[in-house]
Order: structure tokens, then C-alpha cells, then sequence
């Protein structure tokens, strides 16, 4: 009686295609498209299929149709499955669909993964096994043990849809790329700054001046946070700086005086793109950054000599170097792995900050910049 139930269903589904749903099931000998299946969350789903047509519910189980999908990102298969000593038909949940296939399932206080190669029978890939925690690991390694280009990379996966996805889609191609991982560590570095006119200066004295650079060491830390699956990273760093100014201009009989010096702590957040080289990674970086002056004493000074009278003033309405500056950094380098987590990295890069307020000058900055991560 269900079948026939079922076999009404799939012809009034193919009379009203145009419905216009994404979703669809199947069995050994009829398929339906366009129709509305409901998701009721991963454990739910595994173990029905609930389809509406015309605002009735009908559930179906992985006994009566082979497969559906509630669209075309989320496919499940009725697969047997063994679990605590015994076997049970459940949806399993499509990740990955190559010549290796990755497969997602849920219940109540439990949730696992298998996988399958070559219409072989399904592996399970648990968290833990007897109390041992990254017994996941292990199983993956055995199971790709024919392609050593990935080995590297199994110890940084995780216990994700994502990380699991993107090490056998690696597997699959038997890929030797960097897998994204967590990277925190140290930089330091080299950085030449000079003092960067606004454009709304007043004092036009002041826009003729050759802006000289001044060099000083930079130290800080990084963060280094993998956009799965791509090889793109948000990467975060927060450092010191330090540097001291001093320009001048005469003109006749005024001599015109500039000094700024300027403690900052500089955090960029930047995208960061690594390219796929083996051992030895280009990589890509820009994004924005923000200075806060922590420390700093400036000011213009205008020194007039006339009759043998010699007269020092401060500019008060310019104050050179505001409290926080915001600006863009762009730059590009080589990392270096050390080992299978350790990495050392050069990079050269362009730093420009602009001031907050009418006559704060900004900085233009040039960094050679070095740091390993742990």
C-alpha cells in the first residue's frame, strides 16, 4: 500500500514540477524532482525523509527510497551502518562526492563520519576510540597511506565537516599543499616611516618640504586564522614601533621647524592568500590597519629673526600627529616550513596611515618584516 502510496505521489509531484522546489528523492526504480523536503535538522534527517506536497506531510525511510536531497547542497543516501554491535539503515549525509565519498551521520548524543573508496564498504571515522582522543587521525592516515603528499597535513585536521572534506578532496587529487591551520607566533622587523602631508593643510611652507624617512626595529605577535577551504587567512598582528621626526624649511628670514616623535602600537588585519609550492609558500596580504599613539610630543615651530630679534612661536592649530590613525597595508612574502608545524616567513610590505583631523599628517611606511610561528 506504500509503495502505491508513494508511486501517487512522485506522478502528482511531476504533474506540478512547476511548484518550483529544489528537492527530490528516489528508489530503485522512480525519481522525483522538484519538491519540497523538509529539513528537520541532521538527526531527523537520518532518519526520514519528509516530503510536503499541497500542505501534507509524508515521511518515507531509508527502507522505502535509496536517496533525496532537500537541495542540491544537501543529499542523503540510505546506507547500513554499523554502530554499538549492531546494523541499522539510516540517511547518511553527502560531504564529499570523488572517488572518495564522505559521508555525515547524527543521532542523540553521538555524531560520526564514514567513508568510502572505490564502492568498497564504509569506514567509520570516530572521534575517539576506548577514551583515545584523535583516534580520527589515525583512521584517516591508514586510509590514505597511498599518498604521502597529504601525511603532513593530517595532524592539523579537525573534527569537522570542513577539515574532514578538505583533507580526502586533497586525498583525492593526492594534492601537496599547505592544509590551514591555526598559527599564532612572533614578528619583528625593519620599518622606514615618513610624516605624510594632508591635503588640507594650512601652513603652505609646510607642503614644500622633502619628508625625510626614519628607521626603527618593530616587535609583536600574530595570529594566523585559516578560511576553510580555501587558501585564504585572516591574519591579525599587533606590534611596536617608534620613530622621530625632525623637518625644516627656511624661507628669508623665517625658519620653519617640525619635530614629532611617535610610540605606536599598530594592529593590521589583513586577508592573506598562500599559494600552493611545497614547502616553500608565496603568499599575499592586504587589508587594513589601525595605529594608536600611545606616546608622542609634536608641534610647529616658527622662528623669525628680525632687527637682531629673534621670536620662537608654536603653531597650536596643527598638531602633526593625531591620538589614532587608520589607514591600508598591502604586501607579499615567502613562508618556510620548518617542520610539520613550525614555519619562518619574509615579507615586504607598504603601510599608509592618514590622520583624523584637519592638519594631523599621516605616515608612509615600508617594513621588511619576519616571524615563526609555534
Amino acid at each position: 500500500m506504500k509503495i502505491i502510496h508513494l508511486t501517487t505521489i512522485i506522478l502528482l509531484v511531476v504533474s506540478f514540477n512547476s511548484f518550483g522546489q529544489g528537492g527530490y528523492f528516489a528508489n530503485d526504480t522512480l525519481k522525483s524532482t522538484g519538491l519540497k523536503i523538509i529539513d528537520a535538522g541532521s538527526i531527523q534527517n537520518a532518519r526520514f525523509c519528509r516530503v510536503l506536497i499541497r500542505n501534507t506531510e509524508t515521511k518515507y525511510s531509508p527502507y522505502e527510497i535509496n536517496e533525496y536531497g532537500i537541495n542540491k547542497f544537501r543529499i542523503y543516501y540510505a546506507k547500513d551502518i554499523n554502530l554499538k554491535d549492531s546494523t541499522k539503515r539510516v540517511f547518511l549525509e553527502l560531504l564529499l562526492d570523488g572517488k572518495t565519498k564522505l559521508f555525515y551521520y547524527e543521532e542523540e548524543n553521538y555524531r560520526t563520519f564514514f567513508v568510502q573508496k572505490d564502492s568498497a564498504l564504509l569506514i567509520e571515522i570516530p572521534k575517539k576510540f576506548n577514551e583515545e582522543k584523535g583516534f580520527y587521525k589515525n583512521v584517516i592516515s591508514s586510509f590514505t597511506q597511498d599518498c604521502q603528499e597529504i601525511s603532513d597535513a593530517i595532524p592539523f585536521v579537525r573534527y569537522n565537516k570542513k577539515s574532514l572534506t578538505e583533507i580526502l578532496k586533497r586525498y583525492d587529487k593526492c594534492e601537496n599543499k599547505p592544509f590551514p591551520f591555526f598559527k599564532f607566533g612572533i614578528i619583528g622587523g625593519y620599518e622606514l616611516s615618513n610624516l605624510a602631508k594632508p591635503s588640507n593643510l594650512s601652513l603652505s611652507e609646510l607642503e614644500q618640504i622633502n619628508y625625510q624617512y626614519d628607521g626603527f626595529y618593530t616587535m609583536g605577535v600574530f595570529a594566523d586564522l585559516p578560511i576553510i577551504p580555501t587558501n585564504f587567512s585572516v591574519h591579525l598582528e599587533l606590534y611596536h614601533s617608534s620613530h622621530k621626526y625632525s623637518e625644516n624649511r627656511t624661507k628669508e628670514d623665517t625658519y620653519i621647524d617640525l619635530t614629532a616623535n611617535q610610540s605606536s602600537l599598530k594592529m593590521p588585519v589583513l586577508i592573506r592568500y598562500s599559494f600552493n609550492s611545497g614547502k616553500t609558500i608565496p603568499f599575499l596580504n592586504s587589508g587594513g590597519i589601525v595605529a594608536y599613539n600611545y606616546d608622542q610630543e609634536n608641534g610647529v615651530f616658527i622662528t623669525t629673526s628680525k632687527n637682531n630679534i629673534v621670536e620662537i612661536t608654536k603653531l597650536d592649530n596643527i598638531s602633526v600627529i593625531s591620538d589614532f590613525q587608520f589607514g591600508f597595508a598591502a604586501g607579499a612574502g615567502i613562508e618556510r616550513k620548518l617542520n610539520n608545524k613550525n614555519a619562518l616567513f619574509f615579507e615586504l610590505r607598504f603601510n599608509k596611515l592618514f590622520g583624523l583631523s584637519e592638519n594631523t599628517f599621516g605616515n608612509n611606511e615600508l617594513q621588511l618584516i619576519t616571524g615563526i610561528n609555534f
